[in-house]
């Protein structure tokens, strides 16, 4: 609407200023009890001087900003959490995994929080990572993300928490036809959990089990045929 392009072109217009991204990620995650328009405004004009300027901005800058993106993972707003989420993974995509190596593990060590603002937010986070930098993250020799976040994924897909269940098959499925070794290792816990939730209640959690088993059988063919008859019963049902 009117007021949220004035804010926008209003925060936009500071760009000359050298510290402005991190007044903007003050804004966004130090402030909080402005109002949430404001806040998330100023976390989307964050994320599009990532994709333009983030090269330029200093490193000092940098680090600012990447701390206040993760302490916003428990905000208390959805919106604010998935806008953080977008940032973060904005950053990633355009700076590359290895200029954060903290984030990764950061983000798996929230989801064990008792925070569930905290667990939420740092899940959203992920789903986007795994979304954008997937390649990376199978790429990724040297710290091997995935020996940690394949079997942590694989052990929310029994959560009482419908969303918990959708974020981990959101993960789980960005790296179903990569195949990696990390995942190809614990294919027996996969799928056990692909069973499990083919009763699901949630229909979009049995939808995202339908799209694993599409493409674990161009993959996976011969682990899957003993139940193949029941899996073709199950897509024609979900």
């Amino acid at each position: 609407n009117a007021t949220h392009r004035d804010i926008q072109q209003q925060l936009t217009s500071f760009n000359s200023i050298p510290d402005y991204n991190s007044y903007l990620v003050y804004i966004f995650n130090g402030l909080r009890d402005e109002a949430g328009p404001v806040r998330q405004m100023a976390g989307l004009v964050l994320k599009n001087n990532v994709k333009e300027h983030w090269s330029e901005v200093s490193p000092t800058v940098q680090q600012y900003v990447r701390e206040n993106l993760l302490a916003s993972m428990d905000d208390p707003e959805p919106y604010i959490r998935s806008t953080a989420g977008s940032c973060i993974s904005t950053i990633c995509s355009y700076a590359g995994l290895d200029g954060w190596p903290e984030l990764v593990p950061t983000l798996c060590q929230m989801l064990d929080s008792q925070n569930s603002h905290q667990v939420e937010g740092a899940f959203g986070a992920l789903v986007k990572i795994c979304e954008d930098s997937s390649g990376s993250l199978v790429m990724d020799t040297a710290a091997q993300p995935l020996n940690y976040l394949i079997p942590k994924f694989i052990s929310f897909l029994p959560h009482q928490h419908e969303l918990y269940r959708r974020y981990a098959m959101a993960c789980l499925n960005q790296f179903v036809l990569l195949m990696p070794e990390a995942l190809s290792r614990h294919m027996d816990d996969f799928l056990a959990g692909l069973n499990e939730l083919k009763s699901d209640p949630s229909a979009e959690v049995r939808k995202r089990v339908c799209q694993a088993l599409v493409m674990l059988l161009s993959v996976q063919l011969e682990r899957l045929m003993p139940n193949i008859a029941q899996i073709v019963q199950f897509m024609l049902q979900a």
